[in-house]
């Protein structure tokens, strides 16, 4: 009787680690929804948040890749010819640099994990 309940526990205890660990998602992709708006910038999609890899921007003129020149966890920096953007991860806001005009986006966040 007191080997069952110290399985039971023990299995209970395994399951309760292995659903709590973050670090076993296989993949994870994060997208900024924008809409329609005066910057022509849609939706941004990022599948990996590392520093040299390339995120897809969609636009009025269709999809580009981006390179994240900056990454932590409450910001992402992006940049390509000239036009910076920088993105908050925890509300969603994009200020969006062309040469020297700024514009403020707000988009929706969604987060894909498997």
């Amino acid at each position: 009787m007191k080997q069952a309940v110290t399985t039971i526990l023990g299995l209970g205890l395994s399951v309760m680690l292995l659903s709590s660990c973050d670090e076993m998602t296989r993949f994870q992709q994060e997208s900024y929804a924008c809409g329609y708006n005066p910057t022509g910038i849609y939706e941004i999609v990022l599948r990996s948040t590392k520093v040299g890899d390339d995120a897809v921007v969609t636009t009025n003129k269709g999809e580009e890749a981006m390179e994240i020149v900056f990454a932590d966890d409450s910001s992402f920096i992006l940049e390509i010819d000239g036009t910076i953007l920088r993105i908050n991860r925890d509300t969603g806001g994009i200020k969006v640099t062309r040469g020297t005009r700024f514009r403020n986006l707000t988009c929706e966040k969604a987060v894909f994990k498997m």
